[in-house]
Formats: C-alpha cells, sequence, structure tokens
C-alpha cells in the first residue's frame, strides 16, 4: 500500500509570540566566540529564525546563536523569525 501525503499547506506551526534576547549589550574580546542567550515564547515554537550582524567584519554569526568577535568595534545582532517577530542585541568586541 501507498502511504497518504500530507499537505503541508494544511499543518498548523506555532508561532513565535514573544523574542527577547536575555541582555541588551554585551562586550566580547576579539577571536572569542560565544552562544547568544535569547527567550522565546511559546517555548514550542516552530517557525524559522534566521540571525544577522549589522557589522559582520566586526561580529560573525556562526551557528545556532553563536558569535565570534572578528575585530574592534561594535555590532548589532538581529534574530528574526519568518512570522516578522525580531530582537536585537548589541555586541562590543575590544
Amino acid at each position: 500500500t501507498i502511504p497518504k501525503l500530507i499537505s503541508t499547506s494544511k499543518l498548523k506551526l506555532t508561532p513565535t509570540s514573544k523574542l527577547k534576547f536575555k541582555k541588551k549589550s554585551i562586550t566580547i574580546k576579539k577571536g572569542k566566540s560565544i552562544k547568544l542567550k535569547y527567550t522565546r515564547k511559546p517555548v514550542n515554537a516552530q517557525d524559522i529564525l534566521s540571525w544577522k550582524s549589522s557589522k559582520p567584519k566586526v561580529v560573525k554569526i556562526l551557528k545556532n546563536g553563536k558569535v565570534k568577535g572578528i575585530k574592534k568595534g561594535k555590532s548589532v545582532i538581529t534574530l528574526k523569525t519568518n512570522t516578522g517577530k525580531k530582537a536585537k542585541i548589541t555586541i562590543k568586541v575590544k
């Protein structure tokens, strides 16, 4: 028997209702990497997250919320869902 396919258009994903970083700004040393901590509600939200650095030559986005200080300066990291929720954090590299 052939299994029935489910149309993805009928699946209901749980969207993020609230997204924020634990801190508004942090300082890291050049060459160091850290994982940014954020909260997302509801915890079972299923929408897609994307990360962006305002100055990728200062702070590079690695993966899964990890960032690396490349050179001295400041960069704003934006975490955004595909449903439009956003959170921002300023990172200073020294």
